[in-house]
C-alpha cells in the first residue's frame, strides 16, 4: 500500500504579504498543495495523509471548496485529514460540517478514532486538535488494530518518539514546519511542504512510503524535496578593519552565488570600527532581504578615549568600567554606554 504523508500546508497563507515578493509566496503555498495532488496522481498513491495544518487557521468556505475540488482530481486516492493546532476544530467548524468528496475522510473527533480501509489493508487511527495546543496525554488512548497494519495520525509540535504507542506500522505527525524522522523512519513529522517564513530554512517537501500489509510494517519511505525559493540565513563576520563597502561587496557576491530569487536574513557579527554602521542600502534594494541583524560590537580604543575626555562624563565612565577582567555583560555595558555618551556629546556641550 503506497501512501503520501504531508502536513502544515497552510492553504490560504500569504507569507511576507507586506513585501514585494508577497504575492509570489502566496501562490507558492497553493502551488505546493497542487504538487501534492499531482504526485498522488502520477505515482498512483493509495492513501494521502494530511496530519494537520491543511488550512492557514480556520478556513473559509472558499478554501474548503478549493481543496475539495483538488481531491476530486484523484478519486482513486483515499484522503485522510486531521485538524492541527493551527486549524483546530471548534463548535460549528465549517471543515467538520462540510460534505467532503467520497474519497475524503475528515476526522471530526478529538479522541482517537479508527478509520478502516479494508480495500487497502490498513486502519488509520487519528485525532484532530480541538484547541490551539495539543494535549500529549491523549496519545496514550491510541490503539493499533491487531488485525491490520495500522497508521497513527496526530499533530503536535513537541511529540517525541517515546510518546508513540507500540503496534503502529507508521506514525504520521504534523505540527512542525521542519521535517523530522524517528524510529528509523517509522515516526515522521512531515514538516511543511513549502517554507512559510524566514525561520523555515532547510529542506522541505513531503514523504512517500509503502506499507507491507502482510507483515504490517513500513517497507519503504523517501522524502520528495521541493524545488524553488528558499529562506536562508547568511552570517557575515567582520573585523575592525572591515569597511562598509567591503562588507557590502562580499555579501553581494555571496548572494549572487546563492541566487537572487531566494529570501535572506543577514547576520553581521564580530568586532567593528565604531564609525561603521553597515546599513547595506544597496543590498536591500537589489536582493530579497527579509531582515538584517547587526550583532557587531564596536571596538573602541579606551586608552585614547580617556586621553581625549579626561574629566568629562565619557572619561569618568571609561575609567569606572574599563577594568582588566570584564564579564561579557560588563563589556556590552561599556560599549553601549560609550556609544550613547558619544552620540549625545554635542547635546551636553
Amino acid at each position: 500500500m503506497k501512501f503520501l504523508h504531508t502536513a502544515d500546508i497552510h492553504y490560504g497563507a500569504a507569507p511576507d504579504a507586506n513585501r514585494p515578493w508577497g504575492k509570489e509566496r502566496a501562490r507558492a503555498i497553493r502551488d505546493g498543495f497542487a504538487r501534492v495532488i499531482s504526485v498522488c496522481k502520477s505515482e498512483s498513491v493509495d492513501l494521502l495523509i494530511i496530519s494537520g495544518g491543511l488550512f492557514d487557521g480556520h478556513p473559509t468556505l472558499e478554501w474548503i471548496e478549493d481543496v475539495d475540488n483538488a481531491f476530486r482530481f484523484i478519486p482513486e486516492t483515499k484522503v485522510y485529514i486531521i485538524a492541527g493546532e493551527d486549524d483546530y476544530l471548534f463548535a460549528n467548524s465549517p471543515a467538520a460540517s462540510y460534505a467532503w468528496s467520497g474519497n475524503v475522510k475528515y476526522c471530526t473527533q478529538s479522541e482517537f478514532t479508527p478509520a478502516v480501509y479494508e480495500e487497502l489493508g490498513v486502519t488509520v487511527v487519528g485525532a484532530s486538535c480541538d484547541r490551539a495546543h495539543f494535549v500529549k496525554d491523549r496519545i496514550a488512548g491510541a490503539q493499533a488494530d491487531a488485525a491490520m497494519a495500522s497508521i497513527l495520525v496526530l499533530s503536535g509540535e513537541n511529540i517525541e518518539e517515546d510518546d508513540i504507542p507500540a503496534g503502529f506500522a507508521y506514525a504520521a505527525l504534523g505540527g512542525s514546519h521542519s521535517p523530522r524522522t524517528m524510529r528509523d523512519g517509522r515516526v515522521v513529522n512531515a514538516g511543511a511542504p513549502e517554507p512559510l517564513g524566514p525561520k523555515d530554512t532547510g529542506k522541505h517537501g513531503f514523504y512517500i512510503g509503502e506499507i507491507d500489509i502482510q507483515e504490517k510494517k513500513l517497507a519503504a519511505l523517501k522524502l520528495v524535496r521541493r524545488q524553488g525559493v528558499m529562506y536562508t540565513t547568511l552570517a557575515v563576520d567582520v573585523t575592525p578593519a572591515s569597511t562598509g563597502q567591503e562588507v557590502e561587496d562580499n555579501i553581494r557576491r555571496a548572494l549572487e552565488n546563492r541566487g537572487r530569487e531566494n529570501i535572506y536574513t543577514l547576520k553581521i557579527r564580530g568586532k567593528c570600527s565604531p564609525e561603521e554602521s553597515f546599513e547595506l542600502r544597496g543590498i536591500r534594494d537589489d536582493f530579497r532581504i527579509e531582515e538584517i541583524i547587526n550583532e557587531t560590537e564596536p571596538e573602541y580604543d579606551y586608552v585614547q578615549l580617556f586621553r581625549e575626555h579626561p574629566s568629562d562624563m565619557i572619561g569618568l565612565f571609561v575609567k569606572d568600567m574599563n577594568v582588566e577582567e570584564r564579564s561579557e555583560i560588563q563589556t556590552k555595558a561599556l560599549n553601549y554606554g560609550v556609544a550613547a555618551l558619544l552620540r549625545t556629546a554635542d547635546e551636553r556641550d
